[in-house]
């Protein structure tokens, strides 16, 4: 494939490695760390991704840049505006996906309960039809036009962002991209169809290496060199990257996702094949002082047929101070925390039954 990959304008290298700071810049990431945060609970929830390739560099104002498609911007501006929730998020070009003139898209749509994994549909089109593509995936339009550029991707493919968007804080360059750049190294041994993208900011600076593993829809943070293997071959225990896990997509942000993450803990990764309903999951609203939760998920693993009930209570667990933007003399503040604690589970349809 030819790429589309642009390197003629380099006077934006806010969202490399090299990144040059000033040596008294407190970086958020590494702040929030080292005071113990928990990052269950942080991700970033959403039903509908819509990953769009946009050419690096990337200013702060992405969408409002000169490589942005025209129109978008003001598409994706007015969604917000009718309060239609779609995330909309950038992964720049990479050698062995990307072809000249084309842009490729990847829709990613979280089905009803039973929760599984996103469904993923994927589109090369003309980069001067990138706003009504994009148009057309949102408002579930006739995609009849849009089929000629539908892409054939491996069901099993892993699309893995990792946010790099150093002109939001110089966190996400700074520890973003060298583990970008191992994972992407990662790719040829992977024991799975995989591809690795840098990805635009969707959230999170204080937990800086940051990803979203897609189609799962799960978030990590704070990833060092050691994680990595844990989290693509998931072939040693996920208590090892606990403290990495922010949660996952499918579910409300705060209790929900903290309590997803203990049964996570507690099943490990047959966890993550399992399909989840519930009914009980709590929301998380803005601003609101959290309260003590009951939680209770039913869950199947299709491939056993091991089928059954976890009931997690999740209550407040005090405070840790940390920081939200890295800089010279940024401000602190106090996050919640939150403690997990299993009450019960119930086998209804044990596995071979």
């Amino acid at each position: 494939m030819t790429s589309n990959v642009d390197d003629s304008d380099t006077s934006d290298t806010s969202d490399t490695s090299d990144l040059t700071v000033a040596t008294s810049m407190t970086f958020c990431s590494l702040f929030s760390e080292q005071a113990g945060i928990d990052p269950a609970g942080s991700a970033w929830a959403n039903s509908h991704y819509v990953m769009i390739e946009i050419p690096l560099p990337w200013p702060y104002e992405i969408y409002g840049s000169k490589r942005a498609p025209a129109g978008l911007k003001d598409y994706l501006y007015g969604l917000y505006d009718r309060g239609l929730s779609v995330a909309g998020a950038a992964f720049a070009p990479d050698p062995d996906w990307s072809v000249a003139g084309m842009t490729r898209i990847i829709d990613f749509q979280l089905p009803e309960m039973p929760l599984t994994t996103f469904r993923r549909n994927e589109y090369l089109v003309p980069s001067d039809r990138t706003t009504d593509a994009v148009r057309t995936i949102v408002e579930e339009e006739d995609t009849t036009w849009l089929e000629e550029y539908r892409q054939d991707i491996p069901p099993d493919m892993r699309d893995m962002f990792v946010c790099t968007h150093g002109a939001i804080d110089a966190c996400c360059a700074t520890y973003g991209y060298p583990i970008y750049k191992l994972l992407r190294h990662m790719t040829n041994g992977a024991p799975m169809p995989m591809r690795v993208w840098r990805c635009s900011h969707f959230g999170g600076h204080q937990y800086a290496a940051t990803m979203l593993d897609m189609p799962e829809g799960r978030y990590w943070g704070h990833l060092k060199a050691q994680n990595l293997a844990t989290i693509v071959a998931r072939k040693r225990p996920f208590a090892e990257v606990r403290k990495n896990y922010r949660g996952w997509a499918a579910v409300p942000m705060g209790l929900a996702q903290v309590a997803e993450a203990k049964a996570l803990e507690h099943f490990g990764w047959d966890w993550t094949t399992f399909s989840i309903d519930s009914d009980s999951l709590p929301a998380y609203i803005y601003g609101a002082s959290p309260e003590a939760s009951t939680v209770t998920m039913h869950y199947v693993d299709p491939q056993s047929g091991r089928e059954g009930d976890i009931t997690i209570e999740v209550a407040p667990d005090g405070f840790v101070t940390t920081m939200g933007t890295s800089g010279i003399d940024p401000e602190t503040y106090d996050a919640q925390q939150y403690r997990s604690d299993i009450r019960s589970v119930v086998e209804l349809v044990p596995a071979g039954d």
